[in-house]
């Protein structure tokens, strides 16, 4: 074989495999992505507790 077929069936396979990689990366995001979610939103009221705004209160003098 001649070396410039060489170099063409490499760059050929190393294009393949792109290929192949690419379609299995979105693939897999396709198959996350059909996967129930859930959005959970959090208040300030329900992650702070009352006396870290009490102390807060106190020392820096606000209400």
């Amino acid at each position: 074989m001649s070396q410039l077929l060489k170099k063409s069936y490499s760059i050929l396979n190393v294009a393949i495999i792109s290929l192949l990689c690419s379609v299995m990366i979105l693939f897999t995001t396709a198959i996350n992505a059909a996967e129930k979610r859930e959005l959970v939103f959090y208040n300030w009221t329900a992650y702070v507790s009352k006396d870290v705004i009490e102390n807060f209160e106190k020392n820096a003098n606000a209400k």
